[in-house]
C-alpha cells in the first residue's frame, strides 16, 4: 500500500481514466497527480501480479454516483479479505486488533460498533457516511479503454442489505456474505481410501489416499505436501498417497505460488490405530 501511494500526490479525478496499471505508472512518472481510483487499480493489479489476491471495491451513493474507490487484499495470515483504502493510507481493526473486510467495516458502522483506524482518515464520521452502497468490481480486463469510468453491470455485484439503497446500473445484488467473502488460497485434505499392502514374511503396511480441494488459487502454482517433518514434495495431481504410522499423522499442504511466496493453505491430523 505505502509504495503505490507514494508514487504520486493525489489530484484530481481523470474521466474516462486507464485501466492498466503500467499506463498509471507511466504517467505517475510524467508527473500526473491521479486520485483514488488509479491508486486502487495500481495496487490490486501489482498485488495480484505477485501472488496476493486484491479486488476493487466501489462506494456508491444513494443518486449511485461514485464516492470513493477503495480494494480489498487476502490475508493468508488471517484467512480473510482485509479493506484497504490506498488514497487515505488505512485499513481498520475491531477491539482484538483483527483487520476487518469492507463488509464488516460497513456492519459495523451501521451498528455503531467500535472500529479502530490505522491510517490517516481525518474526519471518521464524513468517511463513514460513503459506506452506504458496496459494489465488488469483479473485473479482470483491464487494458480495454471504451466506457472505462463505467461500473459494468455483468461484473459488479451491490451488497444489498437493509442499509443499501436500489441502484438500477447494478442488477446483481446479493445479501449473502458468502457470495463476497469466499476463501482463497486454501486447499481442504481429504481422507479417501485406505488401502493395506502384504509384504514378505507377512508383513502389513497401511497407506492412505488423500484428495486436494482447492479453493480460488490464483496462478501458477504448485502445491507442495509433508507428512510430520518429512520435506516437502510437489503433487502434480488432486490425490496423493502417504504412508500411515500409528498414532498421529500429520499432513500438510501449501501453495508455491512463482512468487517468492509458500502459502500454509490445509492441514490435518488423523489418529490411526490398525484394524
Amino acid at each position: 500500500m505505502e509504495w503505490v501511494r507514494s508514487c504520486w500526490e493525489p489530484g484530481e479525478p481523470q474521466i474516462p481514466y486507464s485501466w492498466d496499471a503500467l499506463d498509471i505508472l507511466n504517467k505517475a512518472r510524467n508527473g500526473e497527480r491521479m486520485y483514488c481510483v488509479q491508486y486502487v487499480l495500481l495496487f490490486v493489479q501489482s498485488a495480484n501480479a505477485l501472488g496476493i489476491p486484491a479486488r476493487y471495491l466501489g462506494l456508491f451513493n444513494c443518486q449511485g454516483e461514485g464516492v470513493h474507490a477503495v480494494s480489498e487484499a487476502w490475508s493468508n495470515d488471517f484467512k480473510k479479505w482485509v479493506f484497504i483504502d490506498v488514497l487515505n493510507r488505512s485499513y481498520f481493526q475491531d477491539q482484538k486488533g483483527v483487520p476487518l473486510s469492507a463488509i464488516e467495516l460497513r456492519d459495523r458502522i451501521f451498528n455503531k460498533q467500535k472500529i479502530k483506524i490505522i491510517g490517516e482518515i481525518k474526519d471518521k464520521e464524513s468517511y463513514y457516511r460513503m459506506f452506504r452502497n458496496l459494489v465488488y468490481c469483479f473485473r479482470n480486463d483491464y487494458l480495454e479503454q471504451e466506457n472505462s469510468w463505467i461500473f459494468h453491470p455483468q461484473f459488479s455485484v451491490l451488497y444489498f442489505d437493509k442499509n443499501a439503497c436500489p441502484l438500477k446500473r447494478f442488477p446483481l445484488i446479493t445479501d449473502d456474505k458468502n457470495d463476497l467473502e469466499f476463501p482463497v488460497n486454501h486447499i481442504n485434505i481429504i481422507p479417501y481410501q485406505l488401502i493395506k499392502r502384504k509384504y514378505l514374511l507377512g508383513k502389513e503396511q497401511f497407506y492412505l489416499i488423500l484428495k486436494i480441494e482447492r479453493s480460488f488459487i490464483i496462478p501458477p502454482y504448485d502445491i507442495e505436501v509433508k507428512i510430520d517433518k518429512s520435506r516437502w514434495r510437489k503433487v502434480s495431481d488432486d490425490s496423493f498417497e502417504i504412508k500411515l504410522k500409528k498414532g498421529i499423522n500429520r499432513i500438510f499442504a501449501r501453495i508455491d505460488n512463482k512468487s517468492g511466496q509458500k502459502l500454509l493453505a490445509g492441514r490435518l491430523s488423523m489418529d490411526f490405530s490398525p484394524p
